[in-house]
């Protein structure tokens, strides 16, 4: 009879994200993007699109409120983006709601709710014949380690 073996569960993933606040509220997601990747390394990017992750947080209204989540490529470039740019101007000389900015390590909430967003269509379907086949496989490899 054989042993199974378990495998170690996975270290937790760095964070990559930082989330900013105090940004001038007539910012966009391509300057936003051009400033922190220009500064503190490589912009993830959103695999169906290719746009920079850069998320702006809005109001009820639509209105921009200042607030952004920057999801870099590698984690260095959270304490990187903090260090250079927390406490800082975004812009030198104003712009409407231009003041000094915030950047701190994003919670990792943001992920939990990035898959919940998730529909049941975007998620991969098994058919009824690969369910049953694959319990087969494994019904078989007990029964061979078994003997």
């Amino acid at each position: 009879m054989k042993v199974k073996k378990t495998k170690a569960p996975l270290p937790p993933r760095a964070n990559t994200a930082v989330y900013v606040t105090g940004l001038p509220f007539d910012v966009t997601v391509e300057e936003v993007a051009s400033e922190f990747s220009r500064k503190c390394g490589m912009i993830a990017e959103e695999i169906d699109s290719g746009k920079p992750r850069v998320k702006l947080y809005t109001n009820e209204k639509g209105e921009f409120k200042g607030d952004a989540l920057i999801v870099f490529f590698k984690a260095p470039s959270v304490e990187m983006a903090i260090t250079l740019m927390d406490d800082t101007q975004f812009r030198m000389g104003g712009g409407q709601g231009s003041g000094i900015m915030r950047v701190q390590a994003a919670d990792s909430s943001y992920k939990k709710v990035q898959s919940n967003e998730t529909t049941e269509k975007e998620r991969p379907k098994t058919s009824e014949s690969s369910k049953s086949s694959g319990s087969l496989v494994v019904d078989m490899i007990l029964i061979v380690s078994q003997v």
